[in-house]
């Protein structure tokens, strides 16, 4: 899904050419990128999406503490020491020592992630002295978080008149870009994709087992609370339903416990990721119940797409950019609703969720495809190195 809203990424014949798989001509180059990653994680899909761009070559620029790899450089983070361990929102705050005189090689543009970090505010440096553009990923969808207190808030306010463009994930994204003060002709809508050639329906169709999947983080926000509430009274009219969790977190003692006194749950602990297309296929019905607090609403949802890709329906809660990324005809309930959430996964584990499921896979091919949305990522990038060339 690309909308452009003032940048003009390739031509209309260019990306009928990409979204009907077929290959774009080559420019004759290939694209030096280099991506200055933040010190905290960054969830394996979204960097995919970055990362494996077709006819470029990336360089990646990441904290010590990552396992070695061909194409990236490590460097020491330097970190505010009151704020304790490594974090979401102190990763942000993280600099990278030497990164001042780091000679990359050729360059024709430099990434990094989100306004508010100073990963982008050195990526900008670095791009500044290259002389090459720089391209700022937004997936943040709150418009007040902790980012509009300082420290965080002097960052982002040198970042946005700093960047020359911001690749937003949903439209929301672009809604807070904007609303943070980030010029709107310089902001475009590019969501990530999943690789749709691994995550694939079950061959022989949606399982007739009442299995309902739930796969994220056990912490609150995530609603791993009212999903085993949902289930427990889905499960008074549907006896043989099973819940099946994957996932790690701070609430993981509480779901173990639960698990072991109502024997519909199974608990599965953290999956390998190659092991997660498997566990999509087993199931019949994918759920989240994602809540919005203060510092955090849900963004693009990476495991909701993969579960389309699947061909599952996607039972959710209305939380940040569910409703860019989720179509309607999945149930999208309120937040925090046990009621709500237990009628729609009655509903998509019935009949009328194969059809929801069908709708999905379809959506994923059309809007999520990681080849098609990596060669649109590459071909925009080269438009915006074109230009300012």
């Amino acid at each position: 899904m690309i909308s452009n809203r003032g940048i003009p990424p390739i031509s209309p014949t260019e990306r009928h050419e990409i979204e009907n798989g077929v290959e774009p001509a080559e420019d004759g180059r290939e694209l030096n990128v280099l991506i200055v990653l933040p010190a905290a994680k960054v969830s394996e899909p979204r960097l995919a999406h970055y990362v494996q761009l077709p006819r470029a070559r990336v360089l990646l620029v990441g904290d010590e503490s990552r396992a070695p790899a061909f194409n990236l450089v490590r460097f020491r983070a330097w970190r505010v020491p009151f704020l304790g361990a490594l974090g979401r929102w102190t990763g942000a705050l993280s600099w990278y020592r030497g990164l001042k005189s780091f000679i990359p090689g050729p360059v024709d543009c430099v990434i990094s992630f989100e306004v508010f970090s100073l990963g982008s505010l050195q990526a900008n440096q670095l791009a500044k002295r290259l002389g090459v553009p720089h391209i700022v990923t937004v997936a943040e969808v709150l418009t007040r978080s902790f980012f509009s207190v300082p420290p965080w808030r002097a960052v982002a306010a040198i970042n946005r008149r700093s960047a020359d463009a911001y690749v937003c994930s949903v439209e929301l994204a672009r809604a807070h870009a904007i609303a943070q003060g980030c010029p709107p002709e310089r902001c475009v809508v590019m969501s990530p994709g999943v690789d749709l050639d691994l995550f694939t329906p079950n061959p022989q169709g949606r399982t007739r087992e009442p299995v309902l999947l739930f796969i994220g983080e056990m912490r609150p926000d995530k609603g791993i609370r009212e999903v085993m509430a949902a289930a427990e009274r889905a499960h008074r009219h549907i006896p043989d339903l099973r819940l099946v969790i994957a996932g790690d977190g701070p609430l993981r003692h509480e779901v173990q416990e639960k698990a072991a006194r109502l024997g519909f749950i199974d608990y599965r602990g953290k999956i390998p990721r190659n092991e997660l297309p498997d566990l999509y296929r087993s199931a019949r019905c994918f759920i989240l119940a994602p809540s919005t607090r203060p510092f955090w609403a849900e963004q693009f949802g990476f495991a909701s797409v993969e579960a389309m890709a699947a061909g599952l329906p996607v039972v959710i809660t209305d939380s940040g950019a569910v409703r860019d990324v989720v179509p309607p005809w999945n149930p999208i309930c309120p937040r925090k609703d046990v009621a709500a959430l237990s009628e729609g996964i009655i509903a998509a584990l019935g009949p009328e969720g194969d059809a929801w499921g069908a709708c999905n896979r379809e959506t994923a091919e059309r809007q999520y495809d990681d080849v098609k949305q990596a060669a649109l990522l590459r071909d925009w990038l080269g438009a915006q190195v074109a230009s300012r060339q």
